[in-house]
């Protein structure tokens, strides 16, 4: 019998610009490594409130954020692809992650996917507000019940769904975004934090990086 397909449970929330990072490279690298990526919209907030993590954002931190500037801007140098630090950072994203959380519960992983990397676009390459309706019903793909999805965001087992989910997650190790619980074909599992360790999860499944092409002196 040959072995299942690696599975990797992505838990992102839109307002973390690492998250936008992972998500990117894991979209581009699944067809060449073969996993399936199953994604689990948190809540920052609530990760980082909870009593075991205790975290202040790393916007807060005056000196994290200038790096983060100067870091983003190589990550997507290196790796091609547009961003920008929204004027509005950290943004408030409970409605989107509740959003997010609801469309995973009332339709499928493709619709999911879409709203997510519209969600990221809309933040992180066009600077929009998080907390308008507008913003997050755009984000919202054609064909899907566009009315539904979006008013799923006030439904009690969406919002109760959505902190179950950020307190199991904590319990089994994550302590802030993206984080990846990966299965491999085994059955073995390892949890990854951070994009900057895909090296890591290609030695993990056995798999190798594409390379980056050098900066230009």
């Amino acid at each position: 019998m040959s072995p299942k397909q690696p599975v990797i449970r992505f838990f992102y929330d839109v307002v973390s610009p690492y998250s936008f990072v992972a998500f990117t490279l894991l979209r581009r690298l699944r067809s060449q490594w073969g996993f399936d990526l199953v994604l689990e919209p948190v809540f920052l907030g609530f990760v980082l409130s909870n009593p075991t993590v205790n975290t202040p954002p790393p916007a807060f931190n005056k000196q994290k954020l200038r790096h983060m500037g100067q870091d983003l801007a190589r990550v997507t140098a290196m790796h091609k692809f547009t961003m920008n630090l929204p004027k509005v950072f950290p943004a408030n994203t409970l409605k989107a992650q509740r959003m997010l959380f609801g469309v995973k519960t009332h339709a499928d992983a493709k619709t999911l996917e879409e709203t997510t990397a519209n969600l990221y676009k809309a933040y992180w390459e066009q600077g929009q507000d998080m907390n308008s309706l507008e913003v997050l019903a755009a984000a919202l793909p054609a064909g899907c019940d566009k009315e539904r999805l979006l008013n799923s965001m006030n439904e009690d087992a969406v919002k109760k769904g959505l902190v179950t989910q950020c307190e199991e997650a904590v319990k089994k190790g994550m302590f802030g975004t993206p984080t990846m619980f990966v299965t491999r074909g085994d059955g073995q599992e390892q949890m990854f934090f951070g994009s900057d360790r895909m090296d890591h999860l290609a030695y993990f499944l056995g798999k190798e990086l594409p390379p980056v092409q050098a900066a230009k002196l």
